[in-house]
């Protein structure tokens, strides 16, 4: 018990506990150096479509996943009960799995420039013959 208060003054001691609101994300790094977690804060549309919106450098081995609701944080136990699917932040294509994100964003990430086609389909013009 004694460690979880020694965890607990450090980060006290990091912020101005009088003005203490809660934590944000822009404070989720602070929490992340202190506690030695990794963090992943997701967030939920209508149709059970997640976000990532914010994810965590640290390596450390103890892992959290968060969902943002507003301004709180709600605490994720079992991811695939949580969502059906994952959407990439950069090009919002889905995915079934958070592992299949995870490879797609590797290669979307590299891919600096992505075209978005007005309905979402490109239908090449026919040429003479299909005429």
């Amino acid at each position: 018990m004694s460690a979880t208060l020694d965890l607990l003054n450090q980060y006290a001691n990091s912020i101005n506990a009088d003005s203490f609101k809660g934590v944000t994300l822009q404070g989720l790094p602070l929490v992340e150096k202190i506690f030695n977690i990794r963090v992943t804060v997701y967030t939920l549309d209508q149709n059970k479509k997640s976000r990532v919106v914010f994810q965590s450098f640290s390596k450390s081995l103890v892992h959290l996943d968060l969902c943002l609701v507003g301004n709180h944080f709600c605490y994720i136990s079992d991811l695939s009960q949580f969502t059906n699917s994952f959407c990439c932040a950069i090009c919002s294509q889905c995915f079934t799995n958070k592992y299949r994100l995870q490879r797609h964003k590797v290669q979307c990430a590299k891919s600096s420039s992505r075209l978005k086609f007005g309905n979402g389909i490109f239908y090449p013009p026919k040429n003479i013959f299909e005429n």
